[in-house]
């Protein structure tokens, strides 16, 4: 009996473990999971590194010490995505980096709405709109005075401060 419980236990353990790539390959559940509720779809939800891709994004002065990134994310697998961390590098001409800012889903909000924290997983399958707004004034006290002409974007699972550190 209690090898049989093993077993069984460790057969759950192996479909668990699975579950995001089984669910892959059957989209109708997949969508019943998109459509259910945050404490679900949380279970089944894919790392935003793994499901997300960056399919626009762009950089707007909206004066001299503020600017907009706005940026369009699609979720390319079938099951909903955590929202991402974002660093954000201000580049000079030559490519180097003036600034950089990490922001968190707190820090960001999603196209006319609230932020992308107060949002449900980002849907199967789906395209999303975000804006990030950044004060120049609180990025670098030398950046007034140089002109960002670009960016370079990357996506993370967790913040800074959540990522371990190798041991």
């Amino acid at each position: 009996v209690a090898c049989v419980a093993l077993l069984l236990t460790l057969g759950l353990q192996a479909l668990w473990w699975q579950r995001v790539s089984l669910l892959q390959q059957t989209p109708e559940i997949a969508k019943y999971i998109n459509s259910a509720g945050p404490t679900l779809q949380g279970l089944f939800a894919s790392s935003a590194t793994q499901a997300l891709r960056v399919e626009g994004s762009g950089l707007q002065a909206l004066d001299e010490h503020n600017l907009r990134v706005d940026l369009t994310l699609h979720n390319q697998l079938v099951l909903p995505a955590r929202w991402p961390y974002l660093k954000v590098e201000l580049l000079d001409p030559q490519g180097l980096v003036l600034a950089s800012k990490s922001l968190s889903p707190s820090d960001y909000q999603l196209r006319d709405e609230n932020a992308a924290s107060q949002a449900p997983l980002i849907p199967g399958k789906k395209t999303v709109e975000v804006l990030a707004y950044l004060n120049l004034s609180t990025l670098n006290t030398q950046l007034p005075e140089s002109a960002a002409t670009g960016f370079r974007l990357e996506l993370f699972d967790q913040g800074p401060s959540e990522q371990k550190s190798p041991s």
